[in-house]
């Protein structure tokens, strides 16, 4: 019998069950990954589950970062509505290792799981392949990716300011504490620009995204850790969390700069 546990939000829960036959015995079921990792961790070696189904996009924990965390003992599949090919290509490169969109035929879907747990499987072999190759990650796209998921227009003055302060702050994290000194003006000098200029231009686009921006995103990225009564993140602030959440989420993976 395969041990499953499931972790998506709670309107998805039965969803998920209701599709997995007496082959599959779920052995645990919350509403988000952050609970799960808690409570797998604490299950001994051989109770853990052979697979996580987990929410492709969900609060603190989604499935991508579960596969960071148990990836190399538990595979995990995520599920979800549709997606575009760059999100797809985003979670297999965090390892991943199958996407399965709701709605779905029940033989569908525990076929594939127990393909996945198969290693003489194509299917296995071919997701094993893939996460090999892919321990590389464009940093540029990827900061493109956050901004404009924000709600930060690209044609702004402070857009490409923003990126590339972010790209400094992923590769040298030491910089964020002197981005007065070091980064405003490297960053200026680059777009022929002065420190201040690029300071306010920065500013700017954060005001934009924090006043237009997409809530639901800034409110999954940076929850709690910015004052609601101050409003909205310094140019700090805001580099410094996005560089980290960079930085946590793809752990282990070289970064490509140009």
């Amino acid at each position: 019998m395969i041990k499953v546990f499931i972790a998506v939000k709670e309107a998805n829960i039965e969803k998920v069950k209701e599709v997995l036959n007496s082959d599959f015995k779920v052995i645990g079921a919350v509403d988000n990954g952050q609970k799960a990792k808690s409570q797998i961790e604490k299950l001994g070696q051989n109770d853990r589950p052979d697979i996580i189904i987990a929410d492709a996009v969900m609060s603190h924990i989604d499935a991508a970062g579960l596969a960071q965390i148990f990836g190399d003992s538990i595979p995990v599949c995520a599920v979800g509505g549709g997606v575009n090919d760059r999100f797809l290509s985003t979670i297999f490169k965090l390892g991943v290792c199958w996407y399965q969109q709701f709605p779905v035929e029940a033989e569908c879907f525990q076929g594939n799981i127990k393909r996945l747990l198969t290693p003489s499987d194509p299917l296995k072999k071919a997701a094993i392949s893939f996460h090999s190759k892919s321990k590389e990650v464009d940093l540029p796209e990827v900061i493109s990716n956050i901004l404009q998921d924000l709600g930060c227009p690209a044609h702004i003055k402070g857009y490409p300011y923003l990126r590339e302060t972010l790209i400094r702050g992923v590769i040298n994290p030491m910089d964020l504490d002197s981005i007065t000194k070091i980064i405003y003006p490297e960053v200026g000098k680059k777009f022929m620009t002065t420190p201040s200029r690029t300071e306010r231009a920065m500013r700017h686009a954060i005001e934009v995204m924090w006043s237009r921006g997409n809530r639901e995103k800034i409110e999954e990225i940076f929850g709690y850790t910015i004052d609601a009564n101050k409003g909205k993140p310094t140019n700090s602030e805001f580099v410094a969390l996005i560089s980290d959440n960079i930085r946590q989420k793809y752990r282990g993976y070289s970064f490509i700069t140009k």
